[in-house]
């Protein structure tokens, strides 16, 4: 089952924000094609640096524009964790202690690590989730960088509720393994 942690006021705000980039971007590249120079902005005033001003700013709009397309994901086995091509980690659902909605506030937006090794991975503040793991678990940025071990992640979610009942009903034992009452 998908879970999505953008909201459409969300999208809609990044939205905006993505395409005042483009603009921005795309006007410097103008002036700086006629010999101009934006006041207060130092520009690349040479072919190698104009190459390498494009491709940073194509990689960084690529960064923004492919968390638009994820969602985090619940299979039979594990958790999976999304944020574009910025990060995608899998938890085995055998790995998680427990999962609970939190009020702890991240310092800041995408992929980071907290002090007491807690990887946040969130677009938001709010409607927030911590995945509480039994054994420490590495995790990667862009598939290839490899982060420390682990202890907790905590993500965004719209529907932090419904994500928790879920993962609930996937790691707790079934009926029939239940202690029996003495009474």
């Amino acid at each position: 089952m998908k879970f999505s942690y953008m909201s459409p006021t969300a999208r809609f705000t990044f939205g905006l924000i993505i395409v005042s980039l483009i603009l921005m971007s795309a006007g410097l590249l103008v002036i700086g094609a006629r010999g101009q120079h934006y006041p207060g902005i130092r520009m690349p005033e040479s072919i190698p640096g104009w190459t390498l001003f494009g491709a940073l700013m194509t990689f960084i709009l690529l960064i923004l524009v492919s968390a638009f397309f994820t969602q985090h994901e619940v299979t039979d086995r594990e958790i999976i964790i999304r944020q574009g091509i910025l990060f995608h980690g899998a938890i085995p659902l055998d790995n998680v202690a427990s999962v609970r909605e939190t009020l702890r506030k991240p310092f800041g937006l995408g992929v980071r690590v907290g002090p007491d090794r807690t990887l946040f991975v969130n677009t938001a503040l709010t409607n927030l989730v911590v995945i509480e793991l039994k054994r420490p678990q590495r995790f990667k940025v862009f598939h290839l960088l490899p982060l420390w071990e682990m202890r907790r992640v905590i993500i965004n979610l719209t529907d932090p509720e419904a994500f928790v009942r879920y993962i609930h009903d996937r790691i707790a034992p079934p009926e029939s393994y239940r202690p029996q009452s003495w009474a």
